[in-house]
């Protein structure tokens, strides 16, 4: 796998092998761009792939808002490639040249938490043998990203906040203050407004950290988006593995899916039917997508579908109705009634 391909996966997921080693790799990492092209984040911005207009319209976001000083709240839900829409501001922004610096803050406990943002003296507590830097002084003079702000406890927050008005810190252990600055850019999936007036995340930092605000699209909303993707994860697990390929069905199911998982559920559903699939031909019925506890009941004759879409069904399973219900994950006979009432193209489909 070459590092196109890895930085491409690491955009909208993760490679079996980095999920293999998730475990041991530390929650605050630093990576600093290096002159001569080799850092593995480089170029971000053209590793968030899609031809939609919702992606598209993040990109021009970034673009708008990386030169920029100002803080940026990232919103998506889980699975959207917010760290990623973080490393690409950085990466267009004055501080480039600086370290980019991530912080999931779903990951930490509280008393970790404060070690992990401020560091510590050596022999500030049992077992601290050396100094350690916190997040805020690696960040100095270039970006720091909090994943999830809105797992960070009040205490932390408030701290937090101490840190952005005066941009001074001070290590567990020590009296003496160190300036720093950096660019903060911040991510959640949850709604952080109904968070303050529920007491659980202040007001003020919202405001702090809420400067700009940019989306990550959910996949569903991606049209077009999906089997391009979708062949491209296929494509990496091909090189060192079976030959697959998707159906014309497949790719048609893949792009009704909702995905509430994301770009994640899309890459797990595709891995799943490439080591399980015993055909060169992955078929709808390979992917699972859903369960059938999920699937939704309809009305005689009332279909979540429009003509076009039960039309390609139809053309799709060869104008065999039994196989496009199944196909759609309908009745065979509410289809049936369905089709009696289609517009032509529907009937041309089906034969009828």
């Amino acid at each position: 796998m070459n590092r196109n391909s890895i930085v491409a996966l690491s955009a909208f997921g993760t490679t079996p092998q980095a999920r293999a080693t998730a475990s041991v790799k530390p929650v605050v990492s630093r990576v600093v761009p290096s002159p001569h092209g080799d850092s593995l984040y480089r170029d971000t911005l053209s590793q968030i792939a899609g031809n939609s207009t919702a992606i598209a319209q993040l990109r021009r976001c970034i673009r708008q808002f990386a030169p920029l000083q100002a803080p940026v709240l990232i919103l998506g839900e889980t699975g959207t490639g917010k760290e990623l829409a973080a490393r690409a501001l950085h990466e267009l922004s004055p501080q480039a040249h600086g370290p980019f610096v991530p912080v999931n803050c779903g990951a930490l406990n509280d008393s970790l938490l404060e070690d992990v943002l401020f560091g510590h003296e050596k022999g500030a507590f049992t077992g601290a043998g050396t100094a350690h830097r916190g997040v805020f002084e690696q960040a100095d003079g270039g970006t720091l990203f909090f994943d999830e702000i809105g797992e960070m406890p009040l205490a932390q927050q408030s701290a937090l906040l101490r840190v952005l008005e005066t941009g001074l810190v001070c290590r567990i252990g020590s009296e003496t203050h160190s300036r720093v600055s950096f660019r903060l850019v911040t991510a959640t999936h949850r709604a952080l407004l109904q968070m303050v007036e529920a007491g659980k995340f202040r007001l003020d930092l919202f405001h702090r950290i809420a400067v700009l605000d940019l989306e990550t699209p959910p996949l569903h909303q991606r049209h077009g988006d999906i089997s391009l993707l979708a062949a491209h994860f296929l494509a990496e697990l091909t090189r060192g593995g079976p030959k697959r390929v998707f159906s014309e069905e497949a790719l048609l199911a893949l792009e009704r899916y909702h995905w509430p998982g994301n770009i994640r559920e899309l890459q797990n559903a595709v891995m799943r039917a490439w080591a399980t699939c015993e055909r060169s031909t992955i078929q709808h019925t390979d992917l699972r997508l859903g369960t059938e506890s999920k699937k939704p009941r309809f009305r005689r004759n009332v279909l979540p579908f429009g003509d076009a879409e039960i039309a390609d069904a139809m053309r799709v399973c060869d104008g065999n109705v039994t196989a496009a219900a199944r196909y759609l994950a309908v009745p065979r006979s509410t289809l049936r009634n369905r089709l009696r009432a289609c517009e032509p193209q529907c009937q041309d489909a089906s034969g009828a």
